[in-house]
């Protein structure tokens, strides 16, 4: 998984093609539902779907993350991650609607750092109950360390060349 991963990383600067390839490794391999990645708009203060895997339904491009609302939201603020073992259980400022589109039972959200700045979250979810272990969540977290390293590396070529091309216009 971790190989995919890296030649994603290397192979593409498009960030939609190695995010899609990140939550195919982990769906696939930490044996989940689906899967969901958001970036942070550092404008707004919203995490945006950027990519997403084994979703029944188009809801979840309804759901707007601000930071600290919903469990994506208050894992990206708090810089920690939140787990949702029973959503029909969970407080309502944790929800989304599109959990019960889409028949989640449970879900984990997972901040995206890289360089000691939130990037996104990452989201698994299962239609049935799981309880995640030591080395579920090490999996887990060392396959989020990638994809940040990905939107970080992505975000600096980008803004690098936004600047290049303002210089290049500049004279």
């Amino acid at each position: 998984a971790l190989h995919s991963i890296d030649i994603a990383v290397s192979a593409s600067l498009d960030m939609r093609i190695t995010m899609d390839v990140v939550l195919e490794q982990v769906v696939r391999n930490l044996q989940m539902d689906a899967g969901s990645i958001m970036i942070l708009n550092p404008h707004s203060f919203t995490l945006e779907h950027i990519a997403s895997r084994g979703m029944r339904t188009s809801a979840y491009k309804s759901c707007i993350h601000h930071l600290g609302e919903s469990a994506s939201g208050r894992a990206a603020l708090e810089q920690k991650p939140v787990l949702i073992p029973d959503i029909s259980e969970a407080p309502e400022d944790l929800k989304c609607p599109m959990f019960d589109k889409e028949d989640f039972v449970a879900g984990f959200f997972l901040p995206l750092m890289a360089k000691g700045q939130v990037k996104g979250v990452i989201a698994v979810f299962n239609r049935k109950a799981f309880n995640p272990g030591t080395e579920w969540l090490d999996f887990f977290e060392i396959i989020a360390g990638q994809a940040s390293i990905a939107i970080d590396n992505s975000t600096l070529f980008n803004d690098l060349q936004r600047s290049n091309s303002d210089l290049f216009l500049a004279y």
